[in-house]
């Protein structure tokens, strides 16, 4: 599964670094990518506004380790290995 955040939060991933996600919604008909509305990384907790989840199915809390990072001009995408 692919994941996204807004850009500017990019500096706290890192591949191998262990995420737990919160709040995310399932938008991968339109954008093909999970939003996510709160994370946890490491001890940092982080929490994007700006995405919409009327349309969107909401998902369950869950976390993994993540394996791909790739930065666009507006948001990050990136992947975990589910737990």
């Amino acid at each position: 599964m692919t994941y996204e955040i807004p850009r500017e939060a990019n500096s706290y991933l890192c591949i191998g670094k262990w995420v737990e996600i919160m709040e995310s919604y399932d938008n991968r008909d339109e954008t093909d990518s999970i939003q996510v509305k709160a994370m946890r990384v490491g001890s940092k907790m982080l929490a994007f506004s700006g995405h919409t989840k009327s349309e969107a199915k909401p998902l369950r809390p869950h976390e993994g380790q993540i394996t791909f990072i790739e930065d666009g001009p507006t948001k990050t995408l990136f992947g975990i290995r589910l737990r």
